[in-house]
Parts: C-alpha cells; sequence; structure tokens
C-alpha cells in the first residue's frame, strides 16, 4: 500500500509541473501573438514578420495548432501589406495543411481560417496580375 501511494504523489507532482510548464509556455506564447497583432495593426510589418518567424522557430514543437496558425495568419497578412503575396501564399498553403492534420473537434474552424487567408492571398495576387478597368458610364 505504501508504495502505490507515493508512486501517486509523485505521479500528481511530476504531472502537475508539466501543467505549470505548459500554461506558462501557452500564456507566453497568447502574449507574442497579441504583441505580433499589435505590430501588424499598427504598420510594423517587418518586425510582425520577423517574431512571428522567430517564435515559430524557436517554439515549433511546443506551439499548439492554433497558436501556430494565428502567427502563420498574422505572419501571411502582413506578407500581404508589403505586396510578398508568393510568401502569403506559402504560409496560407502551410496553414492548410496544419487544418487538415488537426483534431477533429478544431478541423472546422482551422481550415476555415486557412481558406480565408488563401482567398486574400489570390485576390492580391489577381489584383496585381490584372488591373481593373474602370466601367465607363453609359
Amino acid at each position: 500500500m505504501a508504495i502505490k501511494s507515493t508512486v501517486r504523489k509523485v505521479v500528481k507532482k511530476v504531472s502537475g509541473q508539466r501543467l505549470a510548464v505548459s500554461n506558462q509556455q501557452s500564456a507566453t506564447s497568447d502574449q507574442t501573438i497579441a504583441r505580433v497583432r499589435e505590430l501588424a495593426w499598427t504598420g510594423q510589418h517587418a518586425h510582425a514578420i520577423e517574431l512571428a518567424s522567430q517564435s515559430m522557430s524557436d517554439w515549433q514543437s511546443d506551439l499548439r495548432p492554433a497558436e501556430q496558425m494565428d502567427l502563420l495568419d498574422l505572419r501571411a497578412e502582413s506578407y500581404i501589406a508589403q505586396g510578398k503575396l508568393d510568401l502569403a501564399a506559402k504560409d496560407a498553403k502551410t496553414m492548410g495543411k496544419l487544418a487538415k492534420s488537426g483534431q477533429k473537434s478544431k478541423v472546422a474552424s482551422l481550415q476555415a481560417q486557412a481558406l480565408n487567408r488563401q482567398a486574400s492571398s489570390k485576390c492580391g495576387q489577381a489584383s496585381k496580375s490584372k488591373p481593373l478597368k474602370p466601367q465607363q458610364a453609359h
């Protein structure tokens, strides 16, 4: 009996430490996402791209799919603002792959986010390649 109770205490302690580390990483990534969003919204797209890229490379294995999706989405948005549509399309494609590999319950929202970004990058590419001609009044 004493061995089982000691093992349970150790298991609870270890899982509690993992939970604390996980919560700390989640809070850090939430702060980073908020900072990237702030940079993008204030027009500091180069800094937003740099921070999003750095965060994804530093925390690649620790990021939840939704967090990675947000960083990709924000980076793609900044690429579009800079006119780097090929890079935005690449991020949108990565978002699509990530959405397909996600959990069943979250797949729909992740796919919608990915498809939205793909559409935005394609609209930008279409408007660059074929400028719209103004319609003349009859």
